[in-house]
Parts: C-alpha cells; sequence; structure tokens
C-alpha cells in the first residue's frame, strides 16, 4: 500500500488509519515515494507496530500528526523515537499518546516524573526534535487509552 500511495506524484495530504494487523512494522524508506508530501496524519490503531521513517524519506513533509497506542515499552517494539529525525524538511510535530495516563493537552516528558510507557515515548521523540536541523515545534496530547491490544 505505501508504496501505490506513494508513487502518486501530487500526493501533498495523507490521512491514514490502521484497523488491523501491520506484520508489526511500518518503513517509511527514501525510495518510497511521498517526495511532494507535506502533511501525514497517522493512527496506528493498536499496540505492537513499529513506525519508522528512514533517512531520505518524505523529504517535503512539514507537519506530521501521529496517534500511537502506548500501555507498555513493548508497544512500540523498541523503536521510540520513530526516525522522526530524518524528515528534513519538519517543521511541526503532533503526537497523541493513548495509553495509562491522564488526559493532558499539553504533556511535557521532562516534567513527567513517572518511569513509564508514555514517558519513555515523549522523551525520546522530544529528544530526536532537539537534535532536528528545524527545531520543529513539537506538541503531545495525552489520553487515557483501553488496555493493551496488540496485533497479532
Amino acid at each position: 500500500m505505501w508504496r501505490s500511495l506513494g508513487a502518486i506524484p501530487s500526493l501533498l495530504f495523507l490521512v491514514l488509519e490502521t484497523a488491523r494487523g501491520t506484520n508489526g512494522r511500518i518503513t517509511v524508506h527514501g525510495r518510497n515515494g511521498f517526495r511532494c508530501l507535506k502533511y501525514l496524519y497517522l493512527d496506528i490503531g493498536r499496540c505492537g507496530t513499529v513506525l519508522e521513517f528512514q533517512v531520505g524519506s518524505m523529504p517535503k513533509l512539514e507537519h506530521v500528526k501521529l496517534a500511537l497506542r502506548v500501555h507498555k515499552r513493548e508497544c512500540l517494539n523498541g523503536a521510540p523515537d520513530l526516525g522522526i529525525q530524518h524528515l528534513s524538511a519538519l517543521s511541526k510535530v503532533e503526537v497523541e499518546i493513548l495509553g495509562n495516563c491522564m488526559r493532558g493537552s499539553n504533556y511535557d516528558p521532562t516534567e513527567d516524573k513517572k518511569d513509564d510507557a508514555v514517558r519513555w515515548v515523549a522523551s525520546a521523540i522530544n529528544s530526536a526534535i532537539m537534535t532536528h536541523p528545524n527545531r520543529p515545534t513539537i506538541r503531545f496530547i495525552t489520553w487515557r487509552g483501553n488496555d493493551c491490544e496488540r496485533f497479532e
């Protein structure tokens, strides 16, 4: 599916939601296309799927919005920063994290004292953003989600 969508030369905005399994991995390679994409919203419907942007992927992407389910560290299969630092034109990042946390519209992982999966993922993404040459703005929103439902 990624290759088919990525091959559309004038695609500027893309909104996707996963409803079933993805074999545990969504990898966006530089060779996957998406040469003109400026906005991506991706809602990963269940835990256990790794999302990874690789070097050279989506070279004109300016705004990414992600919805992730994270109840335990295992929910992202060890890939907490998502490779978001590889999105070279990025200027705005929004991350919604559904997990074992209270609702917050401006969650700050640097102020969270809990050592849980939500803080782990948010801190990793925040660290990747802090080293990004464009210094994109970032906003975290947290929600109390249902129990962990992994793709099988």
